[in-house]
């Protein structure tokens, strides 16, 4: 576990109601990452041009055993340090100090000319507390941001930028979607916390 791990908690900063950010990653977490994906046959472009991804469900990974890849070991690590360097954060700024769990972590690819639609993370088939956007590295990247809405229609109300190395915290309730990329390719890595029971 890296040793920034508390420090990182300190370091957030309000991007609007119920987002922050911060911009400490250790780099040798988000290279070691990049890495796996760069080595993995797995990210063939998307059928609809939307995202490839890959999820990995902790609570069943754990229970039924699902098959073991470099590229879930890796995410599988990545959690246990995600975990740790939000938990204080996200506990405190966004679910009022009650204990939340890591559930999902996904990988996402967005390409040149892709976007993502309006959307929220939490539902009541999916209860979530909190979400986390980590933006990978890789190569040059225009535009890709997440827009945020707090109105159900209408343009978005602010926006965070898809700088990578960037971690993004949010509620899992609020609207959002990702604009389209301009150019280059965006990789993010994305985890959703629920209250713990």
């Amino acid at each position: 576990m890296p040793s920034s791990t508390a420090d990182l908690a300190l370091e957030w900063r309000e991007s609007a109601a119920g987002v922050f950010t911060t911009d400490s990653v250790p780099t040798n977490l988000t290279d070691r990452m990049q890495r796996v994906i760069l080595d993995s046959p797995l990210w063939a472009p998307a059928p609809f041009g939307l995202r490839a991804q890959q999820s990995v469900d902790v609570t069943r990974r754990v229970q039924q055993h699902i098959p073991r890849t470099r590229m879930t070991d890796t995410m599988l690590e990545l959690a246990e340090y995600v975990t740790h360097a939000v938990q204080q954060a996200g506990e405190r700024l966004l679910t009022g100090g009650a204990a939340s769990e890591l559930c999902v972590l996904e990988y996402q690819h967005t390409r040149s000319g892709d976007s993502f639609p309006w959307h929220r993370d939490s539902s009541p088939e999916r209860p979530r507390c909190f979400t986390m956007v980590l933006y990978l590295p890789y190569g040059e990247l225009r535009g890709g941001a997440t827009q945020f809405q707090l109105a159900e229609s209408g343009e978005p109300d602010f926006e965070v930028t898809a700088r990578q190395g960037r971690v993004m915290l949010f509620r899992s309730e609020l609207r959002h979607r990702g604009q389209t990329v301009s150019s280059g390719d965006k990789y993010a890595l994305v985890a959703n916390f629920r209250l713990r029971t």
